[in-house]
């Protein structure tokens, strides 16, 4: 004979199976959260032919989600219409990465050059494994030597973290 009792705590037992799943789906939803850099960078250009540079650059800032950060950066550049690609590596003070790819376009007018980029987030450490997002690049070089200047970036967009960290 089937008990009344018992049938409240097998409900009770299903209810909480199910909230259970509930709140283990929803902290893995992923969570779309504002981006926010400012940083300036010293870099440092190699020409390998008179059409193609690469650049290297390292910088510090400060940005929304990572706080003081230190950043790395890998440009090639093309002199004939002036357009770019960059890989950024940003490292908050704990240790977490964000990646971001981007490609660009040049306004070669002097004394400082106007650069606009998209970049993509490919993805991280730490609290941004597996992130994904856009980011508005916006960056003015001012040239220091023959191959050195000093780029200052301004950064805006959206970052997706898989987890909803």
């Amino acid at each position: 004979m089937f008990k009344p009792k018992s049938r409240i705590i097998s409900c009770l037992q299903l209810a909480l199976v199910i909230l259970t799943a509930g709140l283990t789906h929803a902290s893995e939803t992923p969570h779309a959260i504002p981006f926010k850099a400012a940083f300036v960078a010293d870099e440092v250009a190699t020409f390998d032919g008179p059409l193609h540079f690469t650049v290297e650059g390292e910088g510090e800032g400060q940005a929304t989600h990572l706080g003081r950060f230190t950043a790395t950066l890998h440009r090639e550049g093309f002199v004939v219409d002036a357009s770019l690609i960059a890989s950024y590596e940003f490292t908050a003070a704990n240790g977490d990465k964000l990646f971001v790819e981007s490609a660009g376009q040049a306004d070669l007018s002097v004394p400082d050059v106007h650069v606009v980029e998209t970049g993509t987030v490919t993805g991280g450490t730490g609290r941004f494994e597996g992130a994904t997002g856009t980011i508005a690049i916006e960056r003015v070089v001012t040239f220091t030597g023959p191959t050195t200047d000093t780029t200052t970036h301004v950064m805006e967009g959206t970052i997706v973290l898989p987890n909803g960290n």
